[in-house]
């Protein structure tokens, strides 16, 4: 394929598919003959481009785009999770944290990108990163809760099906609703700080920043972050400490509808259940490491129930420590028994005295 007519820029927080959408529908095409054309029979709606693409896919779609591969990379989350996770040459074929998954059936997508209906006004509309990470909930412009289906037929929002006849990306590409007309629910503005600190680190680093709870990087605050998401998740089991800890934070768990499918990750829980389970986190990233000790042990939360998840961050383990062993050895442990002193003979020939009628 021989470069396209018309070149696109792409936004600095865009993603690689929804560049591709825009430049095929500005080329006249529609985004399935537009890869047809760059790729041959490679089915690349059926993958996901925006986690990462292989390097010879990237280097054939530079040739076409004129762009480097380098900065084609920069539009997929690959880069960004390599960041959080100290990590390179990421498993394509494995779920890789901090991404919500498509769960594709064929170019069918049931989950993955969310969307802004406020966003969705603006022009261009284009679709961002930050909406394929599992932190972000709330847009961060106009700080409403993340979409990420059409409310009228249910469907998830999949802008690579549009086709020439209906290039609207504001509609639903499946009962043509108007994206931009769903209701705009603002959300806790703690909720908002946190997500813009998160995505500062990860998405648009410029500065050494102030960590809370006297974290010391930013991957340390993304092992603390998903240890916190994964263990507020366990409230679901309704142990009173655990309603004494959201009551604390000024949160009713009965607001959180928590699912508890086999399997699920903090990726793929519905958005309100990990907006929900934000707006704890950015509470109690709000203290000082001293009062979270004092607010774990006064609601009366024990050692097992922070074993629940596998693993525990430094900080976490210097909060472990401080909580009450409540296992079965904690007793033993806390109180031995008083040692066992042997009886005088006087009392042990008494002790025989009244054995002996029953020999």
């Amino acid at each position: 394929m021989h470069a396209w007519p018309i070149n696109i820029k792409p936004f600095s927080d865009e993603l690689l598919s929804s560049w591709l959408i825009r430049t095929s529908l500005a080329n006249g095409s529609d985004p399935s003959s537009l890869v047809g054309a760059i790729w041959g029979n490679w089915r690349v709606w059926t993958v996901d481009i925006d986690r990462s693409a292989p390097i010879d896919r990237l280097s054939t779609l530079s040739k076409v785009s004129g762009m480097s591969i380098e900065r084609l990379k920069n539009m997929t989350l690959q880069p960004a999770i390599e960041f959080i996770l100290k990590q390179s040459n990421l498993n394509s074929r494995q779920a890789w944290q901090w991404v919500i998954p498509t769960g594709s059936r064929n170019r069918t997508r049931i989950n993955g990108l969310h969307f802004c209906s406020e966003c969705l006004k603006e022009s261009p509309v284009y679709f961002k990163k930050s909406w394929r990470l599992a932190w972000d909930t709330v847009c961060p412009k106009h700080h409403n809760l993340l979409s990420v289906a059409c409310p009228a037929c249910s469907s998830t929002i999949s802008p690579h099906l549009v086709t020439f006849e209906n290039v609207d990306l504001r509609k639903c590409v499946v009962c043509r609703y108007d994206l931009t007309q769903v209701p705009a629910i603002k959300a806790d503005k703690a909720v908002v700080n946190l997500q813009d600190f998160v995505d500062s680190l990860v998405l648009s680093p410029c500065k050494t920043p102030e960590y809370p709870l006297g974290i010391l990087d930013a991957s340390e605050l993304f092992e603390v972050l998903h240890f916190l998401v994964i263990f507020l998740h366990t409230a679901y089991k309704g142990l009173m400490p655990f309603q004494r800890l959201f009551s604390e934070l000024d949160l009713r768990i009965e607001d959180a509808h928590f699912s508890h499918l086999p399997g699920t990750t903090f990726e793929s829980y519905p958005v309100l259940e990990r907006y929900f389970l934000m707006q704890a986190v950015s509470r109690i990233f709000m203290r000082s490491r001293e009062d979270v000790i004092k607010l774990f042990v006064q609601t009366g939360l024990t050692q097992q129930m922070l074993s629940d998840s596998d693993g525990r961050p430094k900080i976490i383990e210097e909060i472990y420590e401080k909580l009450l062993n409540n296992g079965r050895n904690a007793t033993l442990t806390k109180h031995p028994k008083k040692p066992i002193k042997p009886r005088s003979k006087t009392e042990v020939d008494a002790l025989m005295d009244e054995i002996l009628p029953f020999l």
